[in-house]
């Protein structure tokens, strides 16, 4: 039996993932999935990792000045960026898991190989999305991307699956979006 555990192991998460840039961390039993039925049942993390208990949700926010110099090489080179970052702070934090005695791996920010692959298959494999949704880091927007109360959309996520079990963080219940529409406007497909 792994020496860390509930609350004490869940501090120990939280300290390293912000001490690797994450601003944003939220945990999640896999029970929320079933629980709220918005995923069919193959994408939940208990059907693909039967082992799972917990996903650990972490995001970083991504730049305004970013986002607006879209399209361009310097967007691109920060978004490569960030993701790079995201992954490297879920390897670390499943390592250490993985180092204490639990089973843990991450699933990357991008896991779709390319957007052919949204575009028949909307639900990918795993929705980050979801699975921050479902750690309380905020509410799915129209889009169907996560508002944050403190980034509002401008977030990227990546997720940590363990068998190590930690209290669940409360979903938030206040809708986020106020339906502005705004996102539609700006959105090139208009969706």
């Amino acid at each position: 039996m792994p020496v860390l555990q509930g609350a004490e192991l869940k501090k120990k998460i939280k300290r390293e993932a912000q001490k690797l840039g994450m601003n944003l961390i939220g945990f999640a039993n896999v029970e929320r999935w079933s629980e709220f039925g918005e995923v069919r049942n193959e994408y939940w993390p208990q059907t693909i990792w039967p082992w799972s208990h917990t996903v650990i949700s972490m995001a970083v926010q991504i730049y305004l000045p970013m986002i607006e110099t879209t399209p361009s090489v310097v967007y691109s080179e920060l978004y490569n960026t960030t993701n790079r970052i995201l992954d490297e702070a879920a390897y670390h934090i499943s390592n250490m898991l993985n180092q204490i005695g639990y089973r843990a791996h991450f699933f990357p920010r991008d896991c779709y190989g390319d957007i052919s692959v949204l575009v028949k298959k909307p639900e990918a494999a795993f929705s980050q999305v979801i699975a921050g949704k479902y750690a309380g880091l905020g509410t799915i927007w129209m889009n169907h991307t996560l508002l944050t109360r403190k980034y509002g959309p401008r977030i990227r996520l990546v997720s940590v699956i363990t068998d190590a079990v930690t209290a669940p963080d409360p979903v938030v219940t206040e809708e986020l979006c106020i339906r502005c529409r705004r996102c539609v406007m700006k959105c090139p497909m208009h969706t």
